[in-house]
């Protein structure tokens, strides 16, 4: 099996775009300006797409070029600033938390795909996805016990994360990616009394897009 024909296609309007960058985890657009995970020698061999959905999106110049056969998803690491989290009253183990239950997401996304490995060579495309940011959401009062806050008294939450895929375990860095995503205020609430319930609501997001770029390559196996 070779992906790499798949891989080919830019994410430019494909299934991973479409980020919305408002309210609280709104971000800068400076090159590197809040990339965690990586610095400037490490992407120096990649092309920056713009005009993408994505705050920042660097991608190999050459990417048809690497075979990969299988996808390997190294756990989902917490890259927020400790200050942050104990700004928002968490502590270091609730961004872990949250880290596993996206890293959970990613792997059910893509349990039947056959794309999998457990076992990482060369020829595996490796991604490697950190949060960076979180934001709660939060229901103002009312002034009743029994009724829900209207939209308007809303505060959305949201994440943001980055995302490298190298050629192999500790390989080249092929594509790296900033996203960042919230709800409109008006959006409809997945679990009220969840505080991550936006953030959730990302993680399944960017599993489920992940998946469909990589849908042809499903279909190719089922074929």
């Amino acid at each position: 099996m070779n992906i790499s024909g798949k891989i080919t296609k830019t994410l430019i309007g494909g299934a991973i775009c479409g980020a919305l960058i408002i309210g609280t985890l709104a971000v800068t657009t400076s090159a590197m300006a809040h990339m965690r995970t990586l610095n400037r020698a490490e992407i120096s061999h990649l092309t920056r797409v713009r005009e993408t959905g994505f705050v920042e999106l660097y991608q190999h110049p050459d990417l048809e070029s690497f075979a990969f056969t299988h996808i390997y998803f190294e756990p989902v690491t917490n890259r927020m600033q400790p200050q942050d989290i104990y700004d928002i009253d968490r502590r270091p183990r609730h961004i872990e938390e949250l880290a596993e239950d996206f890293h959970e997401h990613l792997l059910h996304s893509f349990k039947n795909s056959g794309l999998l490995t457990s076992q990482p060579d060369e020829r595996t495309l490796v991604i490697s996805t950190a949060i960076t940011d979180v934001g709660e959401f939060h229901e103002q009062t009312t002034g009743s016990h029994l009724a829900r806050a209207p939209s308007s008294h809303l505060l959305r939450g949201g994440a943001v994360m980055e995302m490298v895929w190298r050629a192999g375990p500790e390989g080249e860095v092929v594509l790296a990616l900033r996203d960042g995503r919230t709800p409109e205020r008006y959006a409809p609430v997945t679990d009220r009394d969840d505080d991550f319930t936006d953030t959730r609501d990302a993680f399944e997001d960017w599993a489920v897009n992940l998946v469909d770029f990589f849908a042809e390559d499903f279909r190719a196996i089922e074929d």
